[in-house]
């Protein structure tokens, strides 16, 4: 299980469905290792989102995943672009 801190937070209503797909998608370019570290930093468990919005997960997932591995952060963000064009 890659991220198991916001599956438990999932279920226990913590954090919805939609938010949850925002945290998985926006580390899906990580080794199994940097999603297992960023999901224990970002812990929703712990209170990281209370009071925040879409945006605010979505900005401090991205961060999270780029200060562990900025190289495949980039890379997505690059193919998602040509991907557009």
């Amino acid at each position: 299980l890659e991220m198991p801190r916001t599956l438990a937070a999932l279920k226990s209503g913590q954090l919805n469905e939609w938010r949850a797909t925002l945290l998985v998608k926006e580390t899906v370019c990580l080794s199994v290792e940097d999603r297992c570290a960023v999901d224990e930093e970002l812990a929703p468990d712990t209170g990281t989102f209370e009071g925040k919005g879409d945006k605010a997960i979505v900005a401090a997932a991205k961060a999270a995943a780029y200060r562990r591995d900025p190289r495949s952060v980039v890379g997505r963000a690059s193919r998602a672009a040509a991907e557009r064009m």
